[in-house]
């Protein structure tokens, strides 16, 4: 079925959907805007208002392909665009065996605070991963610096580096079906081990105890954080279940010494949908 070759005319999608109360700055309908996006993205909004509305409630089966190319006179391509373009921007999930549905409210973003605090009981520093456990066994290896990981950790490629992946998920949720999921990876390069005993008897420790054996051999620790979106992997899209065509969000974190030498890097990938990034700030006392 071709959308441009319907053989009796249907009305217009934008046609379908209320008008929404009031105009642009410009003066121009919410209704005439819409009908000017491209057909699937047209549905996709309509859809959306229906979520947003309640008339689609949390957990509601989103209507079948079959309906809405009857309901919006459009082909089977169309459709399933507009489910996709749902899916990426986190209101709808596929899952197998019960279709697509929008998504329920105990689904939604959780907070993931990436700040580092210092813990006054330990005297230690502590991390947001204290609060997610392993979904399965880490994977330990040594690698080598390449590229833009060489330049970030101030090496000459091909230098060593021991890595330390993680796939985690929320303490309270493990091992719940369907719970976000974090993939985690910490490099440490073997001149950071050599020049600290605390790290070098066990480079994948957890990352408290890697910065109190930092601290130990007189570093002070600061941290610079960076914060992009890409599109993932076939492997990152099955490993952190996201849905069709939605990005991931790519947290890296580099942890600086005396003399702001690099000294541990961090990649931290989630799924934004489900996982919202924030950070703790202390002001000064005034």
């Amino acid at each position: 079925m071709s959308d441009r070759l319907t053989p009796t005319p249907a009305p217009a999608v934008a046609d379908q959907v209320p008008e929404r109360p009031g105009t642009t700055p410009g003066g121009v309908s919410a209704k005439t805007l819409l009908a000017r996006l491209p057909l699937y993205e047209q549905i996709a909004e309509d859809l959306r208002a229906q979520i947003e509305s309640g008339h689609l409630a949390p957990g509601a089966p989103l209507p079948s392909e079959t309906v809405l190319i009857e309901r919006y006179h459009v082909s089977r391509i169309t459709a399933r665009a507009a489910v996709r373009s749902l899916r990426a921007a986190g209101l709808v999930i596929t899952e197998h065996g019960r279709g697509t549905r929008v998504r329920d409210a105990s689904t939604g973003p959780i907070d993931l605070d990436t700040a580092v605090t210092h813990d006054p009981t330990s005297h230690r520093l502590t991390t947001w991963d204290d609060a997610w456990s392993p979904v399965e066994d880490a994977i330990r290896y040594r690698t080598t610096a390449t590229g833009p990981l060489a330049r970030t950790l101030a090496l000459d490629d091909g230098e060593p580096l021991f890595a330390h992946e993680r796939l985690l998920t929320p303490a309270n949720d493990a091992p719940a079906v369907g719970a976000p999921r974090i993939a985690h990876t910490v490099f440490v390069p073997f001149a950071v081990c050599v020049d600290t005993p605390g790290i070098e008897a066990d480079p994948f420790a957890p990352l408290p105890t890697l910065y109190a054996a930092l601290t130990a051999v007189g570093h002070t620790l600061t941290w610079h954080d960076t914060i992009t979106a890409r599109m993932p992997t076939p492997d990152e899209a099955a490993t952190l279940a996201l849905p069709e065509g939605a990005p991931l969000l790519l947290h890296t974190r580099t942890t600086h010494g005396t003399d702001h030498r690099p000294l541990l890097h961090e990649h931290t990938r989630l799924d934004p949908h489900r996982i919202t990034l924030t950070t703790t700030t202390t002001g000064p006392q005034l």
